[in-house]
């Protein structure tokens, strides 16, 4: 009776260890599926955060920039806007929203008759009275199926735009609206940017940039992830941006602020019954090991019994002692090598696992016989041979920062743009771009030289301050807290950007080339 109630207690003993394993191996895969989520969600939400300050930022520069002479002309927008688009990626389109005071409606009128439109609301009981002051849709870039046209619209007679209008020009600055559905697309969900236009201290209106969210999220996600985007203050409105299949697994959430507005960032991963699997596998192993250590301690134990009933003297108790203790030795060497054949087969998938587990036990065994930025010079070389032309570069290699970043290589492709048009590059004549990092001032120059190709004369270069020309000469230095000189001098036409080292790269990372 003896040697079976101890075998029970190894066998129930043995069961109680490999159930502890098995709970502890599933709360640390638990663990480590938690920190890769959060991991994941991280980058979600930087990568959708940065993309959402650069869209702010074109927004307002643009807003600063866009001046109309003559804010009823229909196609005030339309020179302006191809080229601010083509710098604005995933924009879905842009709109001019005149202010309209009621003495200026047939002014209104008569510009949206040029453009074959009406004056309309989202209802034909919405059109705000005459005695109210209107922001009409008066332009759109790109052009739409004119059945599908939001010009005319009284934007502010919709609760989403009218909201964002009057915080946009009450704040003078870009502001978001809640989650709306476009006239030209209303399948999706989306948002417009708003941005106060002003001339001379004069509001004239307001310049807006709608975005798809379906465009602005990373593709594609991993297969078993589900990602969801809720605007918190309109959560009425549902998701605005869904992707991945159903799912009731626990979420990290990210928040995200845009414009004057936080969204919830909602990741969800499947696990599909790993963590289960595993701690069954586990269990289930150890389960089978208990028993086999069980039968033969209820084995050893019964021939110990038989044999010392059959010892008299103590000489011969000695050497059946030392009998038995020689021959579980040799027994559990075999179970242990039995141990390690069910091992190979029950971890076919998992080698990794099976060699920590034979070693283990092979140990055992073996004791039983004693008692883990962008750089300025490459984003340069980048920009310049996009346009395939003979630029001389040079200057030492530093790390900008985020907003240098943005900014610097702009004004390079802005400066291209304005050579090969009107200056030295169009002429087929050298340019040399060069910058200079020191203690407390960052310099770059662009110098254009009157060699190897036809002169160029002073009158080539145009003289009204274009966007290119405002973005040079003002809004970059503006940005970067430092000032600009773009002219000729010397008889050479030249550019020259100075600002605070400070505002270029956050720290003095930069090595000689």
């Amino acid at each position: 009776m003896r040697p079976l109630l101890i075998s029970v207690c190894v066998f129930s003993l043995g069961c109680i260890l490999c159930g502890a394993l098995a709970i502890r191996d599933s709360v640390l895969r638990a663990e480590s599926d938690l920190v890769e989520h959060e991991s994941l969600a991280d980058r979600y939400a930087a990568d959708l955060s940065r993309k959402l300050a650069t869209y702010e930022t074109f927004a307002r520069l643009s807003a600063a920039t866009f001046q109309p002479q003559d804010p009823f002309d229909p196609e005030a927008l339309s020179a302006f806007a191809g080229r601010v688009l083509g710098l604005i990626p995933n924009a879905y389109s842009m709109v001019w929203g005149v202010r309209v005071s009621p003495s200026e409606r047939p002014l209104l009128i008569d510009a949206l008759a040029r453009k074959n439109a009406t004056l309309f609301g989202p209802t034909a009981s919405d059109v705000p009275p005459p005695n109210e002051v209107l922001y009409v849709n008066l332009d759109i870039a790109p052009p739409t199926d004119p059945n599908l046209s939001s010009v005319g619209l009284a934007l502010n007679s919709r609760p989403q735009p009218k909201a964002a209008i009057e915080k946009a020009v009450g704040s003078n600055r870009p502001v978001a609206t809640s989650p709306l559905r476009l006239i030209q697309n209303p399948s999706e969900p989306a948002l417009i940017i708003y941005g106060p236009i002003s001339v001379n201290g004069r509001l004239l209106g307001v310049l807006g940039f709608s975005f798809l969210f379906s465009e602005l999220m990373p593709s594609p996600l991993p297969a078993n992830t589900t990602l969801t985007i809720v605007d918190t203050a309109a959560a009425d409105f549902g998701p605005v941006f869904h992707a991945g299949p159903p799912s009731e697994a626990s979420a990290v959430t990210r928040t995200i602020t845009f414009a004057g507005r936080d969204y919830l960032l909602r990741l969800q991963v499947h696990s599909e019954n790993g963590l289960v699997q595993s701690g069954l596998s586990i269990f289930g192993f150890g389960v089978t090991i208990a028993l086999l250590l069980a039968l033969l301690t209820f084995s050893i134990l019964r021939n110990n019994v038989a044999l010392q009933a059959a010892l008299s003297s103590k000489e011969a108790a000695e050497k059946v002692l030392q009998t038995i203790v020689g021959e579980l030795n040799h027994r559990v060497r075999n179970t242990c090598a039995m141990a390690i054949a069910l091992a190979r087969q029950s971890f076919k998938e998992t080698p990794e696992a099976f060699a920590e587990f034979q070693g283990r036990l092979s140990a055992l065994a073996a004791g039983l016989g004693s008692s883990e930025t962008a750089e300025l010079r490459a984003m340069a070389e980048e920009v310049t041979r996009s346009f395939r032309t003979n630029v001389d570069v040079s200057g030492r290699e530093i790390k900008l920062s985020f907003a240098a970043a943005q900014l610097l290589p702009l004004a390079i492709h802005e400066l291209m743009t304005n050579s090969l048009k009107h200056g030295a590059l169009g002429k087929d004549q050298r340019v040399i771009l060069s910058w200079d990092l020191q203690a407390d001032t960052f310099r770059l120059t662009w110098t254009e030289l009157q060699t190897g190709g036809p002169p160029i004369e002073s009158n080539t270069i145009p003289a009204r301050r274009s966007f290119g020309t405002q973005l040079l000469a003002r809004l970059i230095p503006q940005q970067l807290g430092g000032q600009a000189e773009l002219g000729w001098h010397e008889g050479k036409y030249r550019y020259d950007l100075i600002v605070p080292s400070k505002s270029v790269t956050d720290a003095a990372l930069a090595k000689s080339t």
